[in-house]
């Protein structure tokens, strides 16, 4: 979460920083694009004294749960963080690694238009 006005004092350091970052070959042959622009605005939000406060436990991100759900899971997480793609087969068992499961939620199955309605 941040103040609106600090996004926009932000902004456009933050975009000149990520573009930067696109444009090293050094960066570009460590990280992921889209790494390089959360790196951008880590690097931008220093730049002018942002600080941020780290909330334990506001999101929970499936892969880092070992795919077991923990009993008190709805009571501590605001936000559910998906990266990696959620695959299962019908029996409920989780798909192999990069296979898509019969049952599936996966942004990147979206990248071109929105989600069906009634998803």
């Amino acid at each position: 979460l941040i103040h609106l006005d600090q996004l926009r004092l932000i902004t456009p350091r933050w975009l000149n920083f990520s573009l930067g970052l696109r444009s090293n070959d050094d960066a570009e042959a460590v990280m992921q694009g889209w790494v390089q622009e959360m790196w951008g605005y880590s690097i931008a939000a220093a730049s002018i004294g942002i600080r941020h406060r780290i909330v334990h436990d506001f999101q929970v991100e499936y892969g880092s749960l070992n795919r077991d759900v923990p009993d008190d899971f709805y009571d501590k997480a605001y936000i559910f963080h998906y990266t990696y793609g959620i695959e299962y087969t019908l029996n409920g068992r989780p798909q192999g690694v990069h296979q898509i499961g019969e049952w599936s939620l996966d942004k990147r199955h979206y990248g071109a238009d929105h989600p069906p309605r009634g998803l």
